[in-house]
């Protein structure tokens, strides 16, 4: 489960580096229909980016709540503490992600999606939030889903 997880982080981390990339090259014109079609595919690109990172980080919730239950069943506090710490650590580079990506000259619904989205994320990844675990899926879900409804 454990490597499933730092797949996941992995993967979600080679796949922000590359698209970061992507999003540092400024669209070119000067004109308002040009401006126009920057912001369109600006949002187009964050969108893509912030629901392929959003429904990644929804479906892999479950596999990190199991793997720290797994540890913690354990008993070996130092190894629990490190599981925590590495998936609060994903928690926060999604949180992270679409923060960055409400930066970008996106359409307001879609900036407003992020912006709500990462603030829900960072929530649930404080240590310090009681939110039920059943509660946080589903707030969490929700992430996924109103993103995928500014972006349609």
């Amino acid at each position: 489960m454990r490597r499933i997880l730092v797949t996941v982080l992995a993967a979600s981390a080679l796949a922000l580096a590359a698209c970061g990339s992507d999003t540092d090259a400024a669209p070119a014109g000067g004109t308002s229909a040009a401006a126009g079609e920057g912001e369109a595919a600006a949002t187009a690109s964050a969108c893509g980016e912030a629901v392929a990172v959003s429904k990644t980080g929804a479906s892999g919730f479950d596999e990190g709540v199991e793997n720290l239950l797994k540890v913690a069943l354990e008993g070996d506090e130092a190894k629990t503490d490190a599981a925590e710490k590495e998936f609060r650590a994903v928690l926060t580079s999604w949180s992270d992600k679409l923060t960055e990506l409400s930066g970008e000259p996106v359409a307001a619904d879609v900036k407003a999606a992020l912006t709500e989205g990462a603030a829900t994320v960072k929530k649930i990844a404080d240590p310090d939030d009681n939110t039920p675990v059943n509660a946080a899926k589903e707030e969490l879900a929700g992430v996924a889903d109103k993103i995928g409804a500014a972006c349609a």
